[in-house]
């Protein structure tokens, strides 16, 4: 009897012991599993994160392209409007020099007359020479603009031809011209009229003179070919 008990005794604290010894060992599996699965995680979370600051440096270069072709297009429309402006500044210098546009600005109004009829030629000449030496924008005599094809031709009953129509005295001579070589002009054109003595000469400092375009195009550019 005793040695019955021995041998179930023995065998429950084997059993036991196997039991154990088997939890033992799925603790000790269960725990490598684990250790691996996080060791594999780490990797992963490693890549993930190397990848995508590999992105993201890879976006820092593609913004800065981005922000170089922003500068470059900005001052390349920079550059448009410039040359915008000098062509649009040019196309109306040649449009003033060529009295196809009105031309409105400070000047000087200066007229001629004579109790003798007539003015010659070269008088009034030299007027819009020295009224172009001092950088005159615009001329007009007697409301005709005066341009580089403008000629003056004297015809019977001391008549001037300008621009195809008839004028006599007295002819008024308006330009525009800067304002500061204004008082020299005025200067220069009281020595001439202090010089004549056929004719008179008054000159008069306008605030806003109006000197308008050619009245009939054609009749000047027709000499343009």
């Amino acid at each position: 009897m005793k040695n019955v008990v021995r041998i179930i005794t023995m065998t429950l604290v084997c059993f036991s012991i196997g039991i154990m010894i088997s939890w033992q060992y799925k603790s000790i599996a269960n725990n490598n599993q684990l250790l691996v699965f996080q060791r594999t995680s780490i990797e992963a979370l490693q890549e993930e994160l190397i990848e995508q600051q590999r992105v993201n440096e890879e976006l820092e270069e593609r913004l800065k392209e981005v922000n170089k072709e922003i500068e470059y297009y900005s001052y390349a429309m920079d550059d448009m409007g410039k040359i915008d402006r000098t062509i649009k500044k040019e196309m109306r210098e040649a449009q003033i020099l060529a009295g196809l546009v009105d031309v409105k600005g400070k000047g000087v109004e200066i007229v001629i007359d004579s109790i003798y009829g007539k003015v010659f030629e070269v008088d009034i000449l030299n007027i819009i020479n020295q009224l172009r030496a001092w950088e005159a924008q615009a001329i007009s005599v007697n409301g005709e603009r005066v341009t580089a094809l403008t000629e003056f031709e004297l015809t019977e009953g001391d008549r001037y031809k300008i621009n195809g129509m008839y004028y006599t005295i007295p002819y008024v001579i308006k330009a525009v011209l800067p304002p500061e070589n204004i008082d020299y002009l005025v200067y220069m054109i009281k020595n001439i009229a202090e010089k004549e003595m056929y004719f008179e000469v008054k000159i008069e400092v306008k605030e806003e003179i109006i000197i308008p375009k050619i009245k009939d195009e054609g009749s000047l550019l027709k000499y343009v070919y």
